[in-house]
């Protein structure tokens, strides 16, 4: 079934005893990824922003600049580990993350 979000997935069948032997395609289009990505940004934006308001007593602005802080730090992360393979833990370690 063709869609916006997710790209087709093809099933190879075998033609002798009918079982699928594999599938290929599959996943999210360019358009299922900025969606998906886009609702996971805010979702974490508002429960940091809702979070950090409840704890700390902050007033409306200062824990939506606080989230918002905390959204792009999660994003760089995000972004480094996706297309960089750059892991967290590598910097507590001594070699370099792309060694």
């Amino acid at each position: 079934m063709n869609s916006s979000i997710y790209k087709r997935q093809n099933q190879h069948i075998c033609p002798i005893c009918g079982v699928t032997m594999y599938e290929t395609g599959g996943g999210l289009t360019v358009l299922g990824n900025i969606v998906f990505h886009s609702v996971a940004a805010f979702i974490i934006w508002f429960a940091v922003t809702v979070g950090v308001q409840e704890l700390l007593n902050l007033s409306n602005s200062a824990s939506a600049n606080f989230g918002l802080v905390i959204l792009v730090l999660v994003t760089i992360l995000y972004i480094a580990k996706r297309f960089f393979g750059f892991a967290i833990s590598s910097l507590f370690k001594n070699r370099k993350p792309w060694q």
